[in-house]
């Protein structure tokens, strides 16, 4: 089967540090190549993957995150050659959505890797039954509105080979995610507060709306958070409660999950020995991904 996938283009596939979609991106891509089908992968220049490659940009534009121009060129130049496939992939935002919808030579299958957003629900309301959309939970597919029909649920697949099972665990909870209301970081503060159990935390801090969400929370919790370290713009936080190896937690949620450039590496206690409030980084860029 000749096989067309369109990964979003702010970054490298797979991606060096953030980048959730680009690594679902990159094990289909290079997953079906061996599975001998003939696949393309739209994907910005730098990118390694088993598929042949297109690049629109010789480099990600990271720092155009969510200018439309670059997303619309970007998923164009795969959409100009559809009709020499058999199938679409589409993994990108309100472009991808939009053109999927017409594209008329070849069937069109759009994840839905982003929030849903009021205006994301109205875009999808428009497309259904015009391409496929694919929830990548139920939980997701329970919140739609019956008007967005769905081809399907498929869950991102994981390379379990990069999450050898460990039987031996160390005794604290672990949060990854981006600083918004979707993610709940909160949740995850309040909920081992009720355990009395360490927490560490991997949060992404870096669109404006992330920073003041983060900034906002932050001023609304009693936690408080000491700096331990810093490097490459990853800051490690700690507590007199850090788990027995915080070291080797940190190496481990990066073997897991490499870590975004502006990010936040954090462990938060409870009690009366937790330090002072840490200062924030500046935001770079303006647009929302899930």
């Amino acid at each position: 089967m000749r096989i067309l996938q369109i990964a979003p283009p702010w970054f490298r596939v797979p991606p060096e540090s953030y980048g959730g979609i680009e690594l679902m991106a990159s094990v289909l891509a290079d997953g079906l190549a061996r599975a001998g089908h003939e696949v393309t992968l739209v994907a910005s220049g730098g990118s390694r993957t088993e598929a042949r490659l297109v690049s629109v940009f010789n480099e990600p534009p990271t720092a155009e995150l969510g200018n439309a121009f670059i997303e619309a060129a970007h998923v164009l130049a795969g959409y100009l050659e559809a009709g020499s496939y058999d199938v679409v992939h589409d993994h990108n935002d309100v472009v991808g959505t939009a053109l999927g919808a017409v594209c008329l030579s070849t069937p069109v299958i759009h994840s839905l890797h982003y929030g849903l957003t009021e205006d994301r629900l109205r875009l999808y309301r428009s497309v259904s039954g015009h391409s496929h959309l694919v929830a990548i939970s139920h939980h997701q597919a329970g919140r739609l509105p019956p008007e967005v029909r769905l081809a399907g649920v498929v869950y991102n697949g994981i390379p379990i080979d990069r999450y050898p099972f460990r039987e031996e665990k160390e005794d604290f909870l672990l949060f990854v995610g981006r600083a918004n209301r979707e993610k709940g970081p909160e949740v995850a503060v309040e909920v081992a507060g009720r355990l009395g159990k360490p927490l560490f935390m991997v949060i992404k801090v870096n669109e404006p709306y992330e920073v003041v969400y983060w900034k906002d929370r932050r001023r609304a919790s009693r936690v408080r958070l000491n700096v331990s370290a810093e490097t490459s713009g990853v800051s490690a936080y700690s507590t007199s409660t850090v788990p027995s190896k915080p070291s080797t937690a940190a190496h481990a949620v990066r073997t897991a999950c490499p870590v975004p450039r502006r990010s936040f590496c954090t462990t938060v206690g409870w009690g009366a020995t937790a330090a002072t409030t840490a200062s924030m980084s500046s935001p770079t860029t303006t647009t929302m991904r899930s």
